[in-house]
């Protein structure tokens, strides 16, 4: 498995309908081999509210051992996401410490606290620990179809440690119970951290969906973004 450093591209970044009047910024991780662009395409700029932006980082080209060939991937691994699955652990902290400055840069808009971030697959792997260990408070982080990355999992007592949001923090998950690169029981187990720590994360799962988001999950979406 590679451990090989690779310079990150920059975000797209997409300006509020009404720019002179910014009250908020939703950050957004495409998947795994699943470019920002992919999102365009499944009307996902349609939901972000007219006086939010929205920040698309995109994952370097890298190998990926499971999948045996070169892809768009925030890191490496050598099996699909389960307690086994090794990950190139060089990798994954740079990709997190990378959303992190895009939080970071984010903030020299928009206050802390009016920043969602998310992300779908190995993107909301991403998402959610950048998110979690970020030391200043957020509005929200949704997973879809996503996953505390095995490392922490392995070690809990590490992934509670490292947390930096407090319990005013909200988590939503979205999950396909027939998701075959992401098994929804593993998924659940990084909820289940969460909401033994005492924070609001709910995990929703729709029957008939896979691993590819839904229009359900979509109208889900849109909603709690207009909670925001």
């Amino acid at each position: 498995m590679s451990d090989t450093q690779t310079k990150f591209n920059d975000a797209t970044i997409i300006p509020p309908a009404a720019p002179r009047k910014v009250m908020g910024s939703i950050i957004w991780l495409h998947g795994l081999d699943m470019p920002s662009e992919d999102w365009e395409d499944l009307s996902f700029l349609s939901l972000k509210p007219r006086y939010y932006r929205l920040a698309m980082p995109k994952a370097p080209r890298r190998h990926v051992s499971y999948k045996g060939k070169e892809m768009s991937s925030w890191y490496d691994m050598d099996s699909k996401p389960s307690m086994t699955c090794k990950e190139s652990l060089t990798q994954l902290e740079e990709s997190i410490d990378y959303v992190k400055k895009i939080i970071a840069a984010e903030e020299k808009v928009v206050k802390a606290e009016d920043i969602i971030i998310g992300g779908h697959g190995q993107g909301a792997s991403i998402a959610l620990m950048a998110g979690l260990t970020y030391p200043k408070q957020l509005f929200g982080i949704v997973s879809a179809s996503g996953y505390i990355p095995p490392h922490y999992l392995r070690s809990p007592e590490l992934l509670k440690s490292s947390i930096k949001q407090t319990k005013e923090l909200s988590v939503m998950w979205l999950h396909g119970a027939k998701d075959s690169e992401v098994d929804v029981e593993f998924a659940k187990r990084g909820n289940d951290v969460l909401v033994e720590m005492g924070m609001g994360s709910h995990f929703q799962i729709e029957d008939d969906a896979g691993h590819r988001i839904t229009q359900t999950q979509l109208g889900q979406l849109g909603s709690y973004f207009g909670f925001f």
